[in-house]
């Protein structure tokens, strides 16, 4: 059976803040405890990705807020993850390298700009027949052929970020993205694939002093995936367009084409409270409508609709942290996920799917400074997971609920004023892991971060991690090995 849950990716990241300042000014003139290093944080359990509170927001008008000094930076990246905790249409292995760039400038009066650029390569290793990219993306239409083969993904994707203070204290802010990836299958059916995605965003904010504001953003993304098979040596070729686990279109020819969109409005609010001198309140929900579309090209620029599917996910997440004096802050976050889904055959207008997920999640975590060089954390949460399935076309309903448990922690060190090292180690408990469905799932991972100022306008970085997850699926005890490491070096300016 499909899983229910196997869109859904929980993230476990270490924030690093780069700030340099022990303490910031509040606007009645107190101070409240900024440290430079590790940021009072709680671990994410949110499926909608990461978001960290001290570095680039969401909200692009924000971006003046977080902006510190001009600089270009450049991020070799290599990331990892394989292993036979897996379903059906996951390859064994997914290896990513990267060669990111990224620009920043703050233009005096004119605003302030971010700008990146990455060049991708993903090598998908042992695809069991899957051609979609990412078969498990929450909907019911699989696309496969009948061959095992490595499926290798390659191209740039490039975007911005701008903000401009229209009137004092109210700021403005926009973004875009375009990114093209070309995939290749090395064997039979030999599909090839060309995923494009594009993004704006349209923002504004008010922030009368530093940690007082208020924001709202909206953004869309529009994502298309090509496929087509095609074999060089004029034999016909063979798919099949999945409609839930029991049913299939096989279509078979010279060459078969499938297409895949998927266009999201996201709308997210956003806003911090200095509520004394020494306590900070932050929230963040953001409400999402996506809709799925599965094509077929019928004519030169005519295409015909055959499934569609439509997910509605709300997010939010709330944070107090208080500080207690310069060296101990406390912080206490919570956060909250529900997203539901339809998914239909349009020609009939035939419901095929319905799903809802939810996820509730509390966390504690406390710093503690012992010098001026040395600095601590710990944090611990917990999060309640639950979902209903009702599988109209295979006659199938399932729920469950799932409980987890996680600790996490980080010590950042400064050797010298201008050589810093964070290392940070972590572990979580799941009854049953939402993503891949096994049970008695245990995750840990540590890392290790390094970072050089040299001569001050020059900054080399080192981040390393490394972690293993396992579960009981199918009766047998499977794992999956994560691995990354970004060597960086930075140029102020």
């Amino acid at each position: 059976m499909k899983k229910l849950f196997a869109y859904m990716m929980i993230v476990f990241p270490v924030f690093i803040y780069s700030g340099n300042e022990s303490f910031a000014q509040t606007k009645s003139g107190g101070k409240i405890p900024h440290f430079s290093g590790t940021p009072f944080l709680t671990l994410d359990i949110n499926p909608y990705g990461m978001y960290n509170w001290n570095a680039l927001p969401y909200n692009p008008a924000l971006l003046s807020n977080f902006i510190r000094e001009d600089h270009v930076a450049i991020l070799p990246r290599y990331k990892s993850v394989e292993g036979d905790y897996r379903r059906r249409f996951d390859p064994r292995a997914i290896r990513n390298y990267n060669m990111e760039f990224e620009i920043v400038r703050d233009l005096g009066n004119k605003g302030k700009f971010l700008g990146t650029a990455t060049f991708l390569r993903e090598d998908y290793r042992d695809v069991d027949g899957s051609l979609r990219k990412d078969p498990y993306a929450g909907d019911p239409f699989f696309y496969r052929d009948t061959t095992l083969a490595h499926f290798p993904y390659d191209g740039p994707k490039v975007g911005f970020l701008y903000s401009y203070e229209l009137f004092p204290s109210v700021h403005i802010g926009l973004g875009a993205g375009y990114g093209i990836l070309d995939g290749l299958k090395t064997e039979y059916t030999r599909a090839r694939t060309i995923l494009r995605s594009f993004d704006y965003t349209f923002a504004a904010a008010y922030r009368p002093s530093g940690y007082n504001y208020i924001g709202i953003s909206y953004k869309r993304d529009d994502a298309r995936e090509n496929i087509e098979a095609r074999y060089e040596q004029l034999l016909d070729v063979e798919t099949f367009t999945h409609r839930g686990d029991s049913y299939h279109l096989r279509r078979r020819g010279s060459s078969v084409e499938q297409t895949f969109r998927s266009i999201s409005d996201h709308v997210e609010l956003t806003g911090s409270l200095l509520a004394t001198d020494r306590m900070l309140l932050e929230g963040r929900g953001i409400y999402t409508v996506k809709g799925f579309q599965v094509l077929r090209p019928l004519a030169m620029i005519k295409e015909h609709e055959e499934g569609y599917a439509q997910y509605v996910t709300y997010n939010g997440v709330a944070s107090v942290k208080y500080f207690l004096n310069d060296r101990v802050s406390l912080q206490a976050k919570g956060n909250y996920h529900d997203t539901k889904m339809w998914a239909r055959i349009s020609d009939r207008n035939l419901l095929l799917w319905e799903w809802d997920y939810r996820t509730y999640g509390f966390g504690l975590g406390i710093t503690y400074r012992t010098s001026p060089r040395v600095m601590y954390l710990l944090e611990a949460d917990v999060a309640q997971f639950s979902a209903d399935s009702v599988k109209y076309i295979d006659n199938h309903t399932n729920s469950f609920d799932s409980h987890g448990n996680g600790i996490h922690g980080a010590v950042e060190f400064y050797a010298t004023d201008k050589l810093r090292f964070l290392t940070s180690a972590g572990g979580r408990w799941f009854d049953r892991e939402p993503e891949r469905g096994g049970d008695n799932y245990f995750f840990w991972n540590a890392s290790a971060h390094a970072t050089y100022r040299w001569k001050d306008n020059l900054q080399f970085y080192l981040y390393t991690k490394y972690g293993k997850s396992n579960a009981d699926l199918h009766g047998m005890r499977k794992g999956l090995t994560h691995s990354e490491i970004v060597l960086g070096i930075k140029v102020y300016q």
